[in-house]
């Protein structure tokens, strides 16, 4: 297993091998092989070159995974063939579970903790662009998922509301997935770790009414 390397972190991205059908837009929509994965990134293997620096948006095909980010990397492979890395506009966190769940986090006990998921199914109130209801599916110190019925985008702002209205946390979209008929399931990465916040949600989840 690789790693990527970040100054005082250099665990936490561990990449993997992971292929999967991949669509990419730049300005026109393509096909490509994703070759591995971590939190912060994807490489995958393309036919046209692209342009370090270039924005992209990407699908992963068979995971309903919508993905935007900026290319870092471009290697030429052969004739019309190159290995393409990109960094992903928020990383995936937590969230990186929803994308390929036999993922297991390569990262030490105490950082883990920091983004275990545990399960909160309780109605939420998120805004993008304005308020809707929602209702969470689980929640870590990293980051929450909740259920909804509006398409969002990866890589938006987006705050969220908890206990009733009394705390409000601010993130970034990093995984959009059909759940069910007309339903998402969305992934938010804290802007910030909030370990006081998820304790005190857990210490009081009795006291709000839980979600089906």
């Amino acid at each position: 297993m690789e790693s990527d390397t970040l100054p005082g972190n250099s665990r936490r991205y561990s990449r993997h091998t992971f292929a999967d059908p991949l669509k990419v837009k730049v300005t026109s929509v393509t096909s490509a092989m994703t070759q591995d994965i971590s939190q912060k990134g994807v490489s995958f293997q393309y036919k046209r070159k692209m342009e370090v620096g270039q924005s992209l948006e990407m699908w992963m095909m068979s995971k309903g995974v919508s993905v935007k980010g900026v290319v870092r990397v471009v290697v030429p492979l052969g004739r019309d063939e190159f290995r393409v890395g990109v960094e992903f506009q928020t990383p995936l966190g937590a969230y990186m579970e929803l994308v390929d769940p036999d993922y297991k986090p390569a990262i030490t006990e105490q950082d883990f903790r920091k983004y275990q998921r545990i399960e909160y199914r309780h109605p939420i109130y998120v805004k993008s662009e304005q308020w809707a209801d929602a209702t969470a599916a689980d929640i870590s110190f990293g980051g929450i998922s909740f259920i909804t019925a509006d398409i969002m985008n990866p890589g938006d702002k987006l705050e969220v509301m908890l206990l009733g209205e009394s705390i409000s946390v601010e993130g970034s979209i990093c995984s959009h997935l059909a759940h069910d008929e007309a339903l998402y399931r969305v992934g938010v990465a804290f802007e910030h770790p909030q370990e006081d916040i998820v304790e005190v949600l857990l210490n009081n989840a009795g006291s709000f009414p839980s979600a089906g």
